[in-house]
């Protein structure tokens, strides 16, 4: 009678460790979906302001002399796409 007892618990064990597995990986896939789904919308926004940002004009870079602090140092030089309108 024991033996069935212990069987039957390993048995129930068992279908609840599955259904619990199978619950965390559907709940895995959905933010895995969600995530994608904001990249995809990021990567299209950006293509949009890259083809926006084609017609019109790039910022003008200027640099700064070489001469006095700024010398031996990197010269900051904005991104194109870094400025907002």
């Amino acid at each position: 009678m024991i033996n069935i007892m212990v069987a039957g618990s390993v048995v129930l064990l068992a279908v609840g460790v599955l259904i619990g597995s199978g619950l965390h990986t559907r709940a895995v896939d959905r933010r895995y979906e969600r995530v994608a789904r904001l990249v995809r919308e990021l990567y299209e926004r950006e293509e949009a302001l890259a083809r926006s940002d084609d017609l019109l004009e790039p910022p003008l870079v200027t640099l700064p002399p070489l001469t006095g602090e700024a010398a031996g140092r990197p010269a900051e030089v904005p991104h194109l796409r870094g400025y907002h309108r």
